[in-house]
């Protein structure tokens, strides 16, 4: 039987591909960083942990016999789980085009954000260290006027080809400095030059803590996935369906001269 569970849960197949499609939609808005960094996998549930190449070998070992420990990076399980009504559920099969998703909703708001803090900001116990620890560079001082950001853009790009970064670039934006580029400008607005300035992507990403520049060349950052953001079954009662989504995942940068930090 699928560790999911689906055949189990009391609902028609079509009932369960629309919570699956209402969640699937929340995700590809919400998972910026899958559209900055390589993704890889999915690789299966099974999938533990992913291999670093290193053996860490112990100092003063006594003895004719030595050892090493190989390093790898475990996997985190991250599951959200929800209910939703059943005779709701049930306005499916009669016919309903305005069926209430809201909690698979809010619970594929939180598995896509715990995967972007992740990257964006790490995650100590899954071992994971994230963009913003990148120090490769000096951190730029961020500029909130947006008349000034095409300079400010072109400072970070002039770093990344001084060491010899290549792009295509893409600048990450949390949602107050998204919103202020938006709005900013009358004849011609900012985020038309910095989009010039850039030759890149402008991300507006709600979970990063702040600005941060980035070369998409590739290999440098690394999303590794077991399972994918998937449904699963966990139950019901005689009124709910009790539900989750579930992934698997790790992250890693092996490139942080890949990145800028905006303070």
């Amino acid at each position: 039987m699928d560790f999911l569970r689906q055949q189990l849960a009391p609902i028609s197949g079509a009932a369960w591909a629309a919570v699956e499609a209402e969640i699937a939609g929340v995700l590809r808005t919400r998972l910026s960083s899958r559209k900055l960094v390589d993704v890889d996998g999915p690789k299966g549930f099974d999938f533990s942990a992913l291999n670093l190449g290193r053996v860490e070998t112990p100092e003063n070992q006594s003895g004719r016999v030595q050892f090493g420990v190989r390093q790898v990076l475990p996997l985190v399980e991250v599951r959200v789980p929800f209910e939703l009504d059943q005779w709701e559920l049930d306005n499916l099969s009669r016919g309903a085009d305005d069926v209430n998703f809201d909690p698979a909703v809010e619970a594929a708001i939180q598995l896509a954000s715990f995967e972007e803090r992740a990257v964006y900001s790490g995650f100590s116990p899954g071992g994971i260290q994230g963009l913003s620890s990148a120090k490769h560079h000096e951190a730029l001082s961020w500029n909130r006027d947006a008349e000034t950001l095409p300079k400010l853009v072109a400072a970070g790009l002039a770093r990344f080809r001084e060491q010899g970064v290549d792009g295509p670039y893409a600048l990450v934006l949390d949602t107050k400095s998204y919103r202020e580029l938006s709005a900013a400008g009358d004849n011609y607005p900012p985020r038309k030059r910095l989009l010039r300035t850039l030759e890149g992507e402008i991300i507006h990403a709600p979970d990063v803590p702040k600005p941060m520049l980035l070369s998409l060349r590739g290999g440098d950052f690394r999303t590794t996935l077991g399972q994918d953001c998937s449904l699963g079954y966990d139950g019901h009662t005689s009124t709910h369906l009790k539900l989750y989504v579930t992934e698997t995942f790790t992250f890693r940068m092996t490139g942080p001269e890949a990145v800028i930090r905006f303070e």
